[in-house]
């Protein structure tokens, strides 16, 4: 990556997580271009990043060899008429953080056909300890997947899939995943001060019992239902829990939930696609 400029279209939140991300690994700063219409955003990023930044899309499209386009789905077509007035070559490298944005739609907005890599991160990049789907289409080199893996690997994890439509079921499972843990995170603070506990002794019980449980988790050779198990002792209280969850069907719950928004993603895809006139 050293010899590579990687520009950001858009400076929110992603963009801030992948720069910040890049940055720790010890990338040149002058390398990195993010250009936004916004001048607080920019003034805002220069001082944390020290990064070059323009209100110009134009002059970050043509002085970076990888183009990351950290912008709202309902952005993207623009930006990308952008890149297609730049009639831009198979040297560049397009990366798209949109959700339900095709590989196809983003290269008919381009006008051209060229390296692109789709990607579905989630929120937790934000901390280093996020996790990202990628899809590249046929242009993309080794090379260019490589430096793409680098990039997001600088803030998480990240899976490569073999399939497009796989990215639907990355965003239901890690994507919206973020909020099921919040979700399952509220509920057991709701339940401890019902026991009589205070808001901020809940918090930190909880906060720290899903640090430890996580922590377990990644440092252990054996499955979720091993470690589940070890925890469980026969005719004890845990056991009387998991009981009450299997009463309730929660694994069908689970399973529901991460279906309904996996069926969301797909429609999503589905009706942009067919808006674009594709279908």
């Amino acid at each position: 990556m050293l010899d590579t400029t990687i520009g950001f279209i858009g400076g929110g939140n992603m963009a801030r997580s992948l720069i910040g991300g890049v940055l720790s690994t010890g990338f040149d700063p002058s390398k990195v271009i993010v250009s936004t219409r916004s001048e607080e955003r920019l003034n805002a990023l220069k001082e944390t990043f020290n990064c070059v930044v323009c209100n110009d899309n134009k002059k970050t499209i043509s002085q970076s060899n990888i183009i990351v386009l950290a912008v709202k789905p309902y952005q993207l077509k623009s930006v990308c008429e952008e890149l297609k007035r730049a009639d831009i070559g198979k040297d560049k490298l397009i990366v798209s953080v949109a959700a339900a944005v095709t590989i196809n739609l983003i290269g008919r907005w381009c006008g051209n056909t060229m390296p692109i890599v789709r990607t579905m991160p989630n929120t937790p990049c934000a901390v280093g300890a996020g996790v990202t789907g990628l899809f590249a289409n046929s242009e993309v080199s080794e090379k260019g997947k490589d430096q793409v893996e680098s990039l997001f690997r600088a803030v998480g994890t990240t899976i490569w899939v073999e399939h497009e439509d796989q990215l639907d079921a990355i965003t239901a499972l890690t994507g919206s995943g973020p909020a099921y843990v919040f979700k399952f995170m509220e509920a057991l603070e709701n339940a401890a001060v019902k026991m009589g506990f205070s808001t901020q002794q809940s918090r930190l019980l909880i906060e720290q019992l899903l640090i430890g449980s996580a922590k377990m988790a990644v440092e252990s050779d054996g499955t979720a239902q091993d470690l589940r198990r070890q925890v469980t002792s026969p005719g004890g209280t845990t056991e009387k829990a998991i009981e009450k969850l299997k009463e309730h069907d929660f694994d069908l719950c689970i399973d529901k939930a991460v279906n309904a928004a996996k069926q969301k993603a797909c429609e999503l895809a589905w009706e942009l696609e067919q808006k674009e006139g594709n279908i």
